[in-house]
């Protein structure tokens, strides 16, 4: 089966592709075709190398724009907008001839944040499968190139087999409304990976974009009130950050006299590790989408406080279900956020160890690399007419 993909370059949805074309190319004998983003600094490409998996680095953006329309984002997104309108446009006709050439049965988009893998299968006639990864306007504050309604319009089209990674993203875009819709949970573990020490680190841990919408600024806070109590435990913030955030929250940290408990890692090629030895890993997202980073503290037998909001509160009640216990500590507003950050000082980790192993019962079972691609390989052939909808079985 040949086919191609729709990528954003550099990313946990990347992340999540990468696990399912490792064994989809090798026990169930899909070709794929892979197209990089090239303003995706190679992240993508570089894993992609190593696999020795074709791809084809293309210019093209989001078919996304702001949600709140004003001078100062339309000068912020000019160039984005420039790729949009124009790049864009060149990119579909570039995809078609790449997808004509290379007999493409069906094109996959790894993003509900393009639009151009369904234009190309639109105009060629063949199979698109579109996954559904984020919210978009509660967690990026955007919305679909020509509105809302255009969009959903798009996604309603039979030739669409839409997936979402959660219930909560699966409702939140009405999926319900077309019969090719279905919810498979990213897979993104190997049992064989799951551990846990209890030599913890007086440390928590925060890893994501430092942002607004990831919940970064709650997070000081709160870091700050519970360091009123504690004068020993540290933050470790890793991820991507831009300048000027970052150096509004060593303002604000330097009010409190407190900078120097709080590191700013960046990206980092040692996050299981960090997971491995951290107290808990702090999942503060407004409106996390699925929480990969979540499952990855889990599998490295690392508590989870987080936001009892979206994705994150889903993978919770989730594991409640099976285990009939909590699986993290959950969490809403900043004052429930600094008291979970004391309880787990006072009561000591080893008091959670129940919840941790808990956890890691429910993501053994949920969040395989297995039932991640049996799930989407059913969705292929669901959409090329090789298993009827009765017999379907997404995961």
């Amino acid at each position: 089966m040949n086919v191609l993909y729709i990528t954003v370059g550099n990313g946990g949805s990347d992340v999540a592709l990468l696990s399912f074309l490792k064994r989809a190319r090798d026990k169930h004998n899909i070709n794929p075709l892979v197209i990089v983003n090239k303003n995706s600094k190679n992240g993508l490409a570089k894993s992609l190398d190593k696999l020795y998996i074709h791809y084809i680095e293309l210019m093209y953006d989001f078919d996304l724009v702001p949600k709140w329309t004003n001078i100062r984002n339309i000068h912020r997104y000019f160039y984005q907008y420039l790729i949009r309108l124009i790049f864009n446009p060149i990119a579909v006709l570039k995809i078609k001839s790449i997808a004509k050439s290379s007999n493409v049965d069906l094109i996959h988009s790894n993003t509900s944040c393009y639009q151009i893998g369904y234009r190309v299968a639109k105009t060629l006639n063949i199979p698109h499968v579109w996954h559904f990864r984020e919210f978009q306007d509660l967690d990026f504050g955007v919305k679909p190139l020509f509105g809302r309604n255009n969009f959903q319009k798009k996604v309603l089209d039979n030739l669409n087999y839409c997936i979402a990674i959660t219930s909560t993203i699966y409702y939140h875009h009405d999926l319900i409304k077309t019969k090719n819709s279905f919810i498979i949970y990213d897979g993104i573990l190997n049992k064989d990976n799951i551990r846990f020490t209890n030599d913890k680190q007086d440390y928590f841990l925060f890893v994501g974009r430092l942002s607004e919408q990831k919940g970064i600024y709650e997070l000081i806070y709160s870091f700050i009130n519970f360091s009123k109590y504690n004068q020993n435990f540290i933050l470790k913030l890793c991820g991507k950050f831009q300048i000027s955030t970052k150096a509004e929250l060593t303002k604000i940290l330097n009010k409190f006299n407190l900078a120097s408990r709080v590191q700013f890692l960046g990206e980092r090629n040692d996050i299981n590790d960090l997971m491995y030895h951290a107290t808990a890993l702090i999942v503060p997202s407004k409106f996390e989408a699925f929480g990969l980073v979540t499952v990855e503290a889990m599998a490295n037998g690392c508590l989870v406080i987080g936001n009892n909001t979206g994705g994150t509160k889903e993978q919770f009640d989730k594991g409640f279900e099976i285990v009939d216990t909590e699986i993290g500590l959950r969490y809403s507003g900043e004052n429930q956020l600094t008291n979970c950050l004391k309880n787990v000082v006072n009561n000591g980790i080893e008091y959670y160890y129940l919840n941790i192993l808990a956890s890691q019962r429910v993501i053994a079972d949920l969040y395989t690399i297995e039932n991640n691609v049996n799930g989407i390989i059913n969705v292929y052939n669901l959409s090329l007419g090789k298993v009827n909808q009765r017999s379907f079985n997404y995961g």
